[in-house]
């Protein structure tokens, strides 16, 4: 993973800044969002102008016009360095914040331990 991304998305999770929600990427509600840990990688993939927020129903944009309201769209997961199938630490993120109620603390605690690779942004992952 890329550790610059990794820190900032762990920052992103105890900052407080951030609703825990479930189960999709972000819900759109009257009092205000609710992210899954996901979600907030995208957030942070929003302001480095990787994918596109709109705002009105709650999901994500990518370049090629590809829509994501559950799963990390592709090129958020190049751009962080995970792999590109979903698989490891979203797999485990995922399931932590959606299936176990872990906090997001938690989940940055176990995101702070993965390795970091500076390449990884660039598509060496």
């Amino acid at each position: 993973m890329n550790a610059t991304i990794r820190d900032q998305w762990v920052a992103a999770l105890r900052s407080g800044q951030y609703r825990q929600g479930f189960g999709r990427l972000v819900h759109r509600r009257l009092i205000g969002p609710y992210h899954c840990c996901l979600g907030v990688l995208c957030e942070l993939a929003v302001q480095a102008g990787v994918v596109t927020r709109v705002p009105t129903c709650g999901s994500y944009v990518s370049p090629d016009g590809k829509v994501a309201v559950v799963y990390l769209p592709l090129n958020v997961r190049q751009w962080a360095g995970l792999p590109l199938d979903g698989s490891g630490l979203e797999e485990q993120v995922r399931t932590m914040n959606d299936c176990c109620n872990c906090t997001f603390a938690q989940i940055a605690d176990v995101i702070s331990t993965q390795p970091g690779d500076e390449d990884a942004s660039k598509g060496a992952i």
